[in-house]
């Protein structure tokens, strides 16, 4: 549950894991949908420590349908504000709504896609895709099949009884995606999900992320430390303040869609990225000059 007080933060109690956040009604795009308001996080400190303000009262509205993409500072909070809105982690003070409703706890409207594949090494790619279903009121056969066509829109149905073992760290991430995808968020939460990946791979995922993203058109909230990627892909982009996290500067990228590879290299693409570079500059030349 969150809290608004001044207590320190704490991971939600496994037993809310299974439980479900209510969501909204459907959203009209264009309206906001994710809503933070002054979300604060602090961390408690050991022994003598002081507490660690991770998030510092973050102002962020994120409309139905929009993709929004944060990027900032190394350890600057994001992956803390992804998890609040996650109903991963609890706030110290402040809220956040999707779809009018406060969320308290992980559910069925949010799926979170992380950097390391979070795969089970000992399921098969189809019962790491059916893990989504589990517990619902799907047939055997039924969550297979459901399984088939997740795996065929991320261009894997052919590897559905291979086990992750077997394939490429790009095929493996695919599987999380399309497990994710497979239980129809209104929500996707994406934290660094191509970090760990080789460049190609990057920019070939992200364009098939986006084809899916066009198809169903979720709510998108990504994390990524790569300012192309985070143009390539968003609608906006929140760039965050160093430690403890504020929104420093939201940017609209006024971009066509569909996005071909080579916008990358239009003057406009440039000029966003240019942009984005120096106000992370700044705040790292910001950090450099406050007294250790």
């Amino acid at each position: 549950m969150v809290h608004h007080t001044t207590e320190s933060a704490k991971p939600v109690d496994p037993a809310l894991r299974r439980a479900s956040s209510p969501g909204g009604d459907d959203a009209d795009a264009g309206r906001p949908f994710i809503v933070l308001e002054a979300a604060t996080v602090e961390y408690p400190g050991r022994g003598a420590q002081a507490p660690t303000r991770a998030l510092d009262a973050v102002d962020l509205e994120v409309q139905a349908g929009e993709f929004v993409s944060l990027v900032g500072p190394s350890g600057c909070g994001k992956t803390t504000l992804l998890m609040a809105v996650a109903g991963l982690l609890e706030l110290t003070d402040g809220s956040v709504r999707i779809g009018g409703r406060q969320v308290v706890a992980p559910g069925p409207d949010r799926a979170v896609v992380f950097q390391e594949f979070a795969l089970l090494p000992w399921r098969t790619v189809r019962r790491n895709v059916e893990f989504a279903f589990e517990g619902g009121e799907l047939t055997r056969r039924q969550r297979r099949d459901r399984a088939d066509e997740f795996l065929e829109l991320v261009g894997l149905r052919d590897f559905a009884d291979h086990y992750p073992a077997q394939l490429s760290g790009g095929m493996r991430q695919r599987v999380g995606i399309a497990r994710a995808l497979a239980i129809e968020p209104e929500t996707l939460l994406m934290d660094e999900p191509f970090g760990a990946l080789d460049a190609q791979t990057k920019v070939v995922l992200g364009e098939e992320l986006l084809r899916l993203w066009e198809r169903d058109r979720q709510t998108v909230l990504f994390v990524t430390h790569d300012i192309d990627e985070a143009i390539f892909l968003s609608d906006r982009i929140a760039v965050m303040s160093r430690r403890p996290a504020s929104v420093r500067c939201l940017i609209d990228i006024d971009l066509p869609r569909p996005r071909p590879h080579d916008i990358k290299t239009a003057p406009e693409f440039n000029e966003y990225r240019q942009q984005i570079w120096n106000l992370l500059h700044d705040e790292a030349a910001e950090a450099s000059r406050e007294p250790n």
